[in-house]
């Protein structure tokens, strides 16, 4: 015989924070887990809202809105400062100029353009440190703008110079 009961079948809930009178599942005597808050959500021990968070706790980083303070680390994802860009330009043009130095025409342009970029570039990074950075990239580019117009002058003012043009052509 099947026997259908009408009764509506028992709910199972779970409880938020324990059967009322204490007990749950091996919480602190006297509520289970213990009830929310009383200061409106704050985590224990951290005084409520607006209170400064305890010794080693959590809480807002540090610095305020224009980043990290004298002594602190930039807040993780913050971008420092920049290079800047006549710092590479000088490098890449000290670096071009060294294998340029047989031909006049890049010869004695890419080493000026080389050490008068880095020398800008040196003057503004000092000024603005907080905003740029590239001091290593224009003393690298200077000075491989710098063997780079001695390599010029030495190739072309030399007997090697012009045994050179004379075997490969007066292009150069």
């Amino acid at each position: 015989m099947n026997v259908v009961d009408d009764a509506p079948a028992p709910r199972l809930e779970a409880a938020a924070y324990g059967p009322p009178g204490g007990g749950g599942y091996g919480g602190p005597p006297g509520g289970g887990y213990g009830g929310p808050p009383g200061d409106g959500g704050s985590p224990p021990g951290y005084g409520g809202p607006g209170a400064p968070p305890p010794a080693g706790g959590y809480g807002p980083p540090q610095g305020g809105p224009y980043g990290a303070g004298p002594g602190q680390l930039p807040p993780p994802g913050a971008a420092g400062p920049r290079v800047h860009p006549l710092a590479i330009v000088s490098l890449v043009a000290g670096i071009l100029s060294l294998p340029a130095c047989c031909c006049w025409f890049f010869g004695v342009p890419l080493p000026l353009c080389a050490v008068a970029c880095g020398v800008v570039a040196l003057g503004k990074i000092k000024a603005q440190p907080q905003l740029y950075s590239g001091v290593m990239l224009c003393w690298i580019g200077m000075s491989c703008g710098g063997l780079g117009l001695i390599m010029t002058s030495g190739f072309h003012l030399t007997n090697f110079g012009q045994i050179y043009r004379h075997r490969y052509g007066r292009g150069f």
